[in-house]
């Protein structure tokens, strides 16, 4: 699949997948109303951080659009890992939300017993919106956070092909 593929067709597909997933993440959040926690937030992250750099990819493509680069190498590798790790908080928050590991403090709330008034206030006051281990949103079981682990792996392998493609390029 990649072997047919120019850096400008790759740019173009990590910079339209990492923009679809932010669009649909702020269509949730601003138009059907599901307030994001800690970790949505934190899965923006990785996508968000994409963004520029393949919108910067994209542009240099069309100057230079061969697999032959260290400039295009380090930019693949970086998709790589930005998807992996993407992935990886996806299916930390899956476990969260399913009760297989606790989430952090800020995410699920921090215990309240054994304090004074004044502290269980500022506790209840300060306790997030949306907790992690709740599910707000789900299709046949599966949540947000699930979709996006096939969703980053997926993006992932096709970051790591074309940093294999482009590997083999650069040594020749």
């Amino acid at each position: 699949m990649i072997g047919q593929w120019t850096p400008q067709r790759l740019f173009t597909l990590i910079l339209a997948a990492s923009v679809g997933a932010i669009a649909f993440a702020l269509f949730f959040q601003y138009v059907v109303g599901l307030a994001p926690c800690k970790l949505c937030h934190v899965q923006r992250w990785p996508y968000l951080a994409v963004i520029p750099l393949a919108a910067a990819g994209l542009w240099w493509s069309r100057h230079h659009n061969q697999w032959g680069s260290r400039l295009l190498l380090a930019l693949t590798v970086v998709f790589s890992l930005a998807f992996l790790f993407e992935a990886a908080v996806a299916g930390y928050h899956v476990g969260v939300e399913q009760g297989w590991w606790r989430g952090t403090d800020a995410c699920v709330g921090a215990a309240t017993t054994g304090q004074s008034l004044d502290e269980l206030r500022d506790a209840i006051m300060n306790a997030p919106i949306v907790r992690c281990n709740e599910v707000q949103w789900d299709v046949f079981g599966i949540s947000m956070a699930g979709f996006n682990i096939p969703y980053a792996l997926g993006l992932a392998a096709i970051s790591l092909l074309a940093v294999r493609r482009c590997g083999r390029a650069c040594r020749k």
